[in-house]
């Protein structure tokens, strides 16, 4: 049976990079959420009901795209509280990619990254995020937590929680594939 692990977490704490780490050990595919979003903020401005409405459309769009493959898993890179407009409609988002991956004979795991407030003031000014067109301002993410719940656990689904304060990429993926 397929494999969805969802990966998600506030900017900084690590998603794509243990994405990456994860796909090396599984050769599962990455639907990182920048794909979407940054095609669109060429057209659309981030953060208006038009953008999130885009948004959610082609998103779901390409994930039932996806499931139509026989690969073995996919890994999606989100951040709840943020994906939709204003969060409003994260819950339904959420679901969706739950009910969907089982409609379509898949195991879907989520697993909220976490980190110590500290390390992601670290990470989140990193060179490697510029390269990604991420977030690098650690006033600008203040100014997102004040606005949207980015750091809660989805409280409607089973959630894995990972601490990647004090791990590697590595250590994070392989403990990820001990408890999926």
């Amino acid at each position: 049976m397929r494999k969805i692990i969802v990966l998600y977490g506030p900017p900084g704490v690590g998603k794509l990079t243990v994405a990456k780490e994860l796909s090396k050990k599984t050769k599962f595919k990455i639907f990182h959420n920048h794909l979407v979003s940054d095609l669109l903020s060429n057209f659309f401005d981030f953060g208006t009901e038009e953008f999130a409405e885009k948004f959610s459309y082609l998103w779901t769009y390409l994930f039932k795209e996806i499931l139509k493959n026989k690969d073995e898993g996919l890994i999606i890179t989100l951040v709840y509280g943020l994906q939709t407009l204003e969060g409003k409609n994260d819950k339904d988002f959420f679901l969706k990619i739950k009910n969907k991956g089982e409609k379509n004979e898949s195991e879907v795991f989520f697993v909220k990254l976490e980190c110590s407030e500290e390390e992601i003031k670290k990470r989140i000014v990193s060179k490697s995020r510029k390269k990604y067109k991420k977030l690098t301002s650690p006033f600008a993410l203040e100014k997102i937590r004040k606005k949207y719940n980015i750091d809660n656990k989805v409280p409607f689904l089973e959630s894995i929680v990972i601490d990647t304060t004090k791990m590697n990429p590595s250590q994070v993926a392989k403990k990820i594939l001990t408890v999926i």
